[in-house]
């Protein structure tokens, strides 16, 4: 008689190590996405003091990314479903880095912002954040809609 591992085992251990990834995941896409975009009255209050622009139009730089998590879900979940998890999260991680890293260069332009903070950071997070909470939005999908 050989050893034989038991069904029920297999599956406590796997469910505890895709939950520990699955925290892993959502630690991260929160502290990059949403600390990122959550946080952005920092910014704003330094750009309103360099008179960049007014208070409601850096306002709206700042919201414009949080937005994009609504706005792409759909299309995102296609592209999950054509292109597979993996594909789309290193894109999506890519358009994180660039639009931050972006950003940072285009502080003396509103315009820019818009782009770089606001749609290329938008879209990069909403796209790393359907990948990373994909059992939520299983288990949830009635309060998506």
């Amino acid at each position: 008689m050989g050893s034989r591992c038991c069904l029920q085992c297999c599956h406590v251990s796997h469910s505890f190590q895709s939950a520990t990834q699955s925290g892993l995941d959502e630690l991260t896409t929160r502290f990059f996405f949403s600390g990122s975009s959550y946080s952005f009255g920092v910014i704003q209050a330094a750009l309103v003091r360099e008179g960049l622009a007014p208070p409601s139009t850096l306002a709206f730089v700042g919201s414009l990314a949080a937005s994009c998590l609504s706005v792409f879900a759909i299309p995102n979940s296609k592209l999950i479903r054509h292109y597979g998890a993996k594909k789309v999260l290193l894109a999506g991680a890519t358009l994180l880095g660039l639009g931050m890293i972006s950003a940072s260069f285009a502080v003396k332009n509103v315009a820019a912002l818009f782009v770089t903070s606001g749609v290329i950071t938008g879209t990069g997070g909403s796209m790393i954040y359907l990948v990373s909470h994909p059992r939520q939005f299983s288990l949830r999908a009635h309060l998506i809609f």
